[in-house]
């Protein structure tokens, strides 16, 4: 009955792996922004400017403070995102398809 709904107003939902992604992605990033704060910090963007700008730190050290699994860390390499060589697969304004100059990065996170 909603796809008909849908179907009649010209509205074509996203894939729900697209959707699924999407809410993992946010709830990441709520994570972090939420362990950033735990730390004194205003946003995410203010604790990695002040650890990896000012202070330096490798990204393994950023990675344990904020709750990220080192050994889970992995490039995302689906055939979606990636050409059968492994790189990137180049934006394309006209189509909308492609993703960027680099791959997404997979990882675990502790909370």
């Amino acid at each position: 009955m909603v796809g008909r709904l849908l179907d009649t107003a010209g509205i074509t939902p996203a894939p729900r792996g697209v959707t699924a992604a999407h809410t993992r992605r946010t709830s990441t990033d709520q994570h972090l922004a939420a362990r950033a704060a735990e730390l004194g910090f205003t946003s995410l963007r203010a604790y990695l400017a002040d650890r990896a700008v000012t202070r330096r730190w490798p990204s393994t050290m950023i990675a344990s403070e904020l709750g990220v699994q080192p050994a889970t860390v992995d490039i995302y390499r689906a055939a979606s995102v990636a050409t059968p060589t492994g790189r990137p697969r180049p934006f394309n304004k006209k189509t909308k398809k492609g993703t960027s100059d680099h791959l997404p990065i997979t990882a675990v996170l502790t909370y």
